[in-house]
């Protein structure tokens, strides 16, 4: 197949034969994604893009225009929801009219966790004695008999001891 001088393109030379070539790299025909006749490497060329939003209520999957858009936040036992929707609707779930349950369905969860039941426990153990009375009980102990460390954990014998002395 004659070609054009410029080896790049690989082009046939219009009237010439067009015979096909089963070699990729020498066919314009026969070019990969990202090939073209110009780009002949396949290298992502730099093309212009474009970002178009559409809103969609999600309470009804109708598309929204931009000025009737409300983001509507909410919580429901400790979890946090939103969605999006058209002020017809927005009317709608103000009055009571949309179930709890539509709601839950059609928002997204945004954070927080479901409250599970807190069940009371038994009785809680004694706070341990902060930086300011370790040093008054580890006087007292000493004085009164107790063996205790300069430093670490205070048993918890001694604390209560101390405890209910004072």
């Amino acid at each position: 197949m004659n070609t054009y001088p410029d080896k790049r393109f690989n082009l046939p030379i219009p009237g010439q034969s067009t015979e096909r070539s089963t070699d990729q790299r020498s066919d314009p025909l026969l070019l990969t994604k990202n090939q073209t006749p110009a780009n002949p490497k396949g290298r992502a060329a730099d093309v212009a893009t474009v970002t178009r939003f559409e809103f969609v209520d999600d309470i009804d999957g109708k598309p929204l225009d931009v000025d009737d858009v409300n983001v509507v936040q909410w919580a429901w036992l400790g979890v946090e929801y939103e969605f999006e929707t058209s002020t017809a609707n927005l009317d709608r779930i103000e009055n009571g009219r949309l179930p709890v349950s539509t709601l839950l369905a059609k928002s997204r969860r945004t954070g927080g966790r479901k409250k599970s039941p807190s069940h009371s426990s038994a009785s809680k153990p004694a706070a341990t004695a902060g930086s300011a009375d370790t040093k008054a009980i580890r006087e007292w102990a000493q004085q009164n008999g107790y063996e205790v460390s300069d430093r670490g954990r205070i048993p918890a014998g001694i604390v209560e001891a101390f405890t209910s002395a004072h």
